[in-house]
């Protein structure tokens, strides 16, 4: 689980980077820009909900998101889980 959460971020932040043409290191720097890459690349006739949402800003709370600080978020809340299954089992 911790090595999918870890591939999946590296992979989404790979990914929208190469997607703007930009080196890794200049490209998404967060949720915000996530929003604007997804808006380019989002079928609307697949995705009709999604797309409007995306559209409309959906990703625009996203001001300020740093990328270390969402990964910890996540995987604090994964190691959260973990720790409350096994006190549970115990």
């Amino acid at each position: 689980m911790l090595t999918g959460y870890a591939l999946s971020d590296a992979t989404l932040t790979y990914g929208m980077s190469a997607a703007s043409g930009e080196p890794a290191e200049d490209g998404v720097g967060g949720a915000a820009d996530y929003g604007e890459v997804l808006a380019e690349v989002l079928d609307p006739l697949s995705y009709p909900a999604l797309s409007a949402a995306v559209r409309a800003g959906g990703f625009g709370g996203a001001e300020g998101w740093v990328q270390d600080a969402d990964f910890l978020f996540g995987l604090n809340l994964l190691l959260g889980g973990i720790e409350a299954l096994n006190v549970r089992r115990s």
